[in-house]
């Protein structure tokens, strides 16, 4: 309304502001600093520039749409803690590569779990020799004792796939500006090595 009382924020190393008043085409300079500024203490003057044919026509229609003290409380304006300041984090990880991360390493899971039944009936079967067996009987008994052997081995090494698939899913960046993954793989005498490190 014509009356009604308007605040408004300043950015902070914007350069000189200008703030005109299109009833009478008056210019007001406003002064640099951090405190508040009231419009009615500072000397207008004559605007320097003029009408710039259709753009500047636009752009005086902004402030013909309706404008009262309804729609200035009706207004919701959501502040950070800091209104100069905004923090921006990486990307959130997307869904997919949750949902994927998530099932590979319950199926690594499984997988190992599987490998280790093989590999306990395997010791059963080996513990299951008795003197008076037959040759026959024995050679049976080590075809099966390979068999799970090799079926527990295939087991592991596919869930440890299936788990190292799921802990890249998880935790590996999804855009160069997030940190190194937690993880990492190195060579040791003894074998590879899995590592994880978090900071808490």
């Amino acid at each position: 309304g014509p009356n009604a009382e308007i605040a408004l924020w300043r950015p902070i190393g914007g350069g000189q502001l200008y703030l005109r008043r299109e009833a009478d085409q008056q210019e007001f300079v406003i002064p640099n600093g951090d405190g508040p500024v009231y419009l009615a203490e500072i000397t207008g003057r004559t605007a320097r520039t003029g009408a710039r044919g259709a753009a500047h026509e636009a752009f005086s229609q902004l402030f013909a749409l309706p404008f009262d003290r309804k729609i200035v409380n009706d207004f919701k304006f959501l502040l950070a803690k800091d209104p100069y300041l905004t923090t921006v984090g990486p990307p959130p990880r997307p869904r997919w590569r949750t949902a994927l991360g998530a099932g590979a390493m319950s199926a690594g899971l499984l997988s190992g779990a599987l490998g280790g039944v093989f590999s306990v009936a395997a010791a059963r079967r080996r513990d299951e020799h008795r003197i008076d067996e037959s040759q026959e009987a024995v050679i049976r008994r080590n075809e099966l004792i390979k068999r799970y052997n090799r079926t527990a081995v295939v087991l592991y090494c596919s869930g440890a796939a299936a788990a190292i698939t799921g802990a890249l899913l998880l935790f590996w960046p999804s855009s160069a500006e997030e940190p190194t993954p937690p993880l990492s793989l190195s060579l040791a005498d003894d074998g590879p090595m899995l590592s994880f490190t978090q900071q808490f």
